[in-house]
């Protein structure tokens, strides 16, 4: 026979072979399955280094370049950027003035903005923020295009203001175009989420949480079946096959299974390619035009993840000649050892919460107690369940289900510990990168106290000037149940004290007597309102705070030593506006650059950034967990179906189909069960100590039962789907068969 025809002829014999053994559809799936969860995670591996690429060259294309001794040229405008917050995220705004009408607007604006004029990114446009910019910043004429942000999720604005109304503030640039290589201004998501380290973690996190289940997804389904083909292995090799041979009837056996999910992977590649990515249920879109620029590595990946599991296949097989050693069961012989480990974990993990408050070993020793029990618990778990599983036996006599599956899992606790590692281990991950995510300072912590004491009944207001007519603008514009104060922070000079004065009324708002002499704030002065300043402008309750009856308006200009003057709006607390009504109010009377917050904001949106990480760990973290658990199941059935084979006398005494389908559910679906409920107990038991040390709060219900429900629905899908395989599996068994 020729060569070639020799060739064909073996490929055919690999394809006829994977249709006729048990468990034949199982493998099928799994190497489908396999094989594009490899293609579909080295293209998002290439989107996530294209999408750092993109932002960073959005961000330095838009960065204005700043008129100075080293960048000289005429100015074409001013540029000044300033935070604020709609609801409870934060938002850039970009002040601009043209004074060269013909030179090349931001990027992803058609023109200068006119004074009054608005552009906003589709972010807010999404949020629902159209009404509130127009009422705070004047009228919307457009949204900013894609080149223009940073993200589909960036809360951008640009405004545009008069000459005139750009007093000599330091914020205030004269520039000379946009796109500064050297030395670029960073503002909205580029402030906070981007840079090369931000990419190398995030490559990283994705590398370990998504890239790697991947390829154990792919080496699970490589060796799904093997027992069969090991001996189809073994015998082409006593009949003479070569490597070769050997090579194509593997090939043969797992090609038309890899072009299957290689061909939706590479629909999906070209979807992405032409129209972009939008991850559902996150609101984040992948723009098309950062892969196009990178769309030879799109071919890389792709032709990767045709090859790379045809080689796992071909690889990962026995040895012609070499013994197979099948493991003996552990049975009674399992888990003494290893639940003493475990509780001695257990223990280490807890004993952190005994340490002194604010000792630097908590986290550390709740880590590494932490690592032993998410180490140990799967084998902890499966020597319970084999302890369980020795007693349902003995309980169910009568009950044939009930006796195999009791028996399975006492005999075989190495494959439940197998089964549920990756649920234990992924519940246990994706609700600390929650935990880690939320964790703030002690700057955070006070902001989120102040803010629990008082709510929005003290706000601050930072003008530029505070002039008779501003004042007089503020104060017609407040609600009638809200007085100002005037606040002038202590200069640098050791032995200066903040000083407050306002109306009498004012003062008797937050019960503090009304003194034209400067008189000290003490803890035990005034309401909670009171209290809470003391605290912020004196940095705790020992500083030195003045209050006194005078005047809201400056007298004397703010300079070098003397800080800018502040405002504070006191209203009742039951009747008090919000922070985005009274910014509705008061930010159109001011001049722009002018802020309304409460005290401790920079923190308090800096924990929304945090936030917007965390769901990155959590998206992340459950795919992994997803592609673990699949490995997992896979695995699992894989040893199911070999023990089919043990199961396959049962046909001589029935032929019920759910009898093997009961069995399945004892032996796959109550493990992985009774897995995600200790991990996610485990979990917030252990976590107390965490949640003390770094002040932060539980995980919200929400994520709990997202992690439980999809383990719940992926343990019913393994044990109907692993029952069915093993009924038909066992209905080929004949008398005499292995």
């Amino acid at each position: 026979m020729r060569e070639r025809g020799l060739g064909a002829a073996l490929l055919r014999i690999g394809w006829s072979a994977g249709k006729g053994t048990p468990g034949d559809r199982t493998r099928f799936l799994a190497l489908a399955l396999a094989s594009l969860a490899l293609t579909c995670a080295l293209l998002g591996l290439v989107a996530v280094v294209a999408t750092f690429d993109g932002r960073g060259a959005r961000a330095e294309a838009r960065s204005p370049v700043v008129i100075s001794a080293e960048q000289d040229g005429p100015p074409v405008g001013l540029w000044e950027e300033h935070r604020d917050s709609i609801g409870e995220a934060g938002l850039s705004v970009v002040y601009l003035t043209a004074l060269d009408e013909t030179a090349p607007p931001p990027p992803g604006l058609p023109r200068w903005p006119a004074p009054g004029e608005v552009y906003l990114s589709p972010g807010l446009v999404a949020d629902g923020a159209t009404q509130t910019v127009e009422t705070r910043y004047g009228r919307l004429v457009g949204v900013i295009g894609s080149s223009g942000v940073i993200s589909s999720r960036e809360r951008l604005i640009y405004v545009g203001v008069e000459q005139g109304a750009r007093a000599e503030r330091p914020s205030v640039f004269e520039i000379a175009g946009f796109g500064a290589s050297a030395a670029p201004i960073l503002f909205g998501d580029s402030a906070t989420l981007l840079g090369r380290a931000a990419a190398e973690l995030m490559v990283a996190a994705y590398g370990v949480l998504v890239l790697l289940p991947a390829l154990a997804l792919g080496v699970v389904a490589a060796r799904f079946g093997a027992y069969d083909r090991d001996r189809r292995t073994a015998l082409l090799h006593a009949l003479g096959a070569g490597n070769r041979q050997r090579v194509l009837v593997a090939l043969g056996e797992s090609a038309l299974p890899v072009a299957v999910g290689l061909a939706a992977g590479t629909a999906l590649a070209a979807l992405s390619l032409s129209a972009g990515v939008a991850l559902p249920g996150f609101d984040y879109t992948v723009y098309a035009a950062d892969l196009r620029r990178w769309w030879w590595a799109v071919v890389l990946a792709l032709t990767a993840a045709a090859l790379a599991l045809p080689t796992a296949t071909v690889m990962l097989r026995a040895r012609p000649g070499r013994r197979r050693r099948w493991l003996r069961p552990l049975g009674r012989r399992s888990g003494t050892w290893r639940i003493g480990l475990f509780a001695l974990s257990l223990f280490i993990a807890q004993g952190a919460a005994f340490l002194p408050p604010g000792s630097p070993f908590g986290v550390p020793v709740y880590a590494v107690g932490l690592f032993g029990t998410a180490a140990l618990l799967p084998a902890a778990f499966a020597a319970l369940t084999a302890a369980v599983g020795r007693i349902v036996a003995a309980l169910g006599r009568g009950h044939a289900a009930v006796v195999v599956a009791g028996r399975w899992c006492a005999a075989h606790p190495g494959v439940i510990a197998r089964l549920v590692a990756p649920v234990v281990i992924g519940v246990i991950v994706v609700v600390h990168i929650q935990y880690f995510a939320a964790s703030g300072s002690s700057g955070l912590a006070r902001a989120r106290a102040s803010q629990e004491r008082v709510g929005d009944s003290v706000l601050l207001i930072e003008p530029q000037r505070l002039t008779e007519e501003r004042v007089a603008a503020i104060e017609d514009a407040l609600p009638e149940q809200s007085h100002l104060l005037a606040v002038r922070p202590a200069a640098g000079a050791s032995g200066a004290a903040t000083a407050i004065r306002g109306p009498c009324a004012a003062l008797r708002e937050m019960e503090v007597a009304c003194s034209p002499t400067p008189t000290v704030l003490t803890a035990s002065d005034g309401d909670t309102r009171a209290q809470e300043l003391l605290h912020w402008l004196s940095g705790g309750p020992a500083g030195d705070v003045t209050v006194r009856v005078a005047p809201i308006a400056d007298s004397e200009p703010a300079e070098n030593d003397r800080p800018q003057a502040k405002l504070v709006v006191l209203s009742p607390p039951t009747t008090a506006p919000s922070l985005d009504q009274l910014k509705n109010r008061v930010l159109p009377v001011l001049a722009p650059g002018a802020t309304v917050t409460r005290f401790g904001e920079s923190w308090l949106l800096g924990a929304v950034d945090d936030d917007r990480r965390a769901e990155w760990g959590v998206l992340l973290g459950l795919c992994g967990l997803v592609l673990l658990t699949t490995a997992a199941m896979v695995s699992a059935s894989a040893e199911f179906l070999r023990f089919a084979r043990a199961l396959g006398p049962l046909t001589a005494l029935t032929e019920r189909r759910g009898l093997f389908i009961r069995v399945a559910l004892g032996f796959l679906t109550l493990p992985l069960l009774g897995a995600g409920g200790c991990a996610a107990a485990l979990t917030l038991g252990l976590s107390g100590t965490l949640r003390q040390t770094l002040d932060i709060p539980m995980p919200p219900p929400s994520s709990l039962a997202a992690l439980l429900g999809g383990c719940a629905a992926l343990a019913l899908t393994a044990g109907g789907y692993a029952g069915g395989s093993a009924a038909r599996g066992a209905a080929h068994w004949r008398p005499g068969q292995g």
